[in-house]
């Protein structure tokens, strides 16, 4: 539970910090179930994310329990996104693709570093801008149909059931009935990140835009820096 304190909590009442559980769970079950019954599933990109995600959405759970320094979640972060590059090592792209540049060859080395720096840069943000109802499940709403868009084979498939969820979560956190807690913030967004990651490595999609679905809570994290 989420309670008031009359100045950063401005709701009127306590409100279940739920809404990650709601999109989490299920979405571990369905990732789950998938790679218990078709094989034809991409399993490492299932087992990065049902690993992974878990992990991250525990570590926000706890946090919202009770306060985790930021350098420990940090870290656990840092140990996460390495963690789903090695189980997933088709996340690891040979190069930027860009779309008005040439393409940029990188060893694997610095695309794994510069997907940690970005991957938990980018978690942080959306956790840092989730303070209003509706923002932040909405971007998820919004990200997920991006991924939808311009994904492929188990990278849309995971789309649609983050999307279906997080439009559920959107519905009654605009209402003020549940809040997403650092699980959902945490999680949710690491999970869409890994997706991106998975869909730039395809080649489906350009850094051009990938910075411009995470630009509002990125420009917002500096904003508050």
């Amino acid at each position: 539970m989420d309670w008031p304190d009359g100045d950063r909590k401005c709701h009127t009442q306590a409100t279940p910090l739920v809404g990650g559980i709601a999109i989490l769970v299920p979405l571990s079950i369905w990732l789950g179930a998938n790679l218990c019954t078709t094989p034809a599933a991409d399993p490492h990109l299932f087992e990065a994310l049902l690993l992974c995600a878990a992990g991250v959405g525990v570590t926000g759970f706890a946090d919202d329990q009770a306060p985790i320094s930021p350098l420990s979640r940090m870290l656990l972060l840092i140990v996460f996104v390495g963690v789903t590059l090695i189980v997933d090592p088709e996340l690891i792209a040979p190069v930027l693709n860009w779309g008005e540049f040439d393409d940029t060859a990188m060893p694997a080395w610095a695309f794994s570093a510069l997907m940690i720096v970005s991957a938990t840069g980018v978690v942080n943000a959306v956790n840092m801008a989730d303070g209003q109802d509706g923002l932040v499940p909405g971007m998820f709403v919004i990200w997920s149909i991006c991924l939808m868009l311009v994904g492929s084979g188990e990278v849309v498939a995971v789309a649609a059931v983050l999307f279906f969820f997080s439009l559920t979560v959107l519905g009654f956190n605009l209402r003020g009935r549940l809040f997403l807690g650092n699980c959902g913030s945490y999680g949710v967004t690491f999970v869409l990140g890994i997706l991106t990651m998975r869909t730039h490595a395809q080649g489906n999609v350009t850094v051009e835009t990938v910075l411009v679905w995470f630009f509002i809570p990125v420009v917002d994290c500096l904003r508050l820096l």
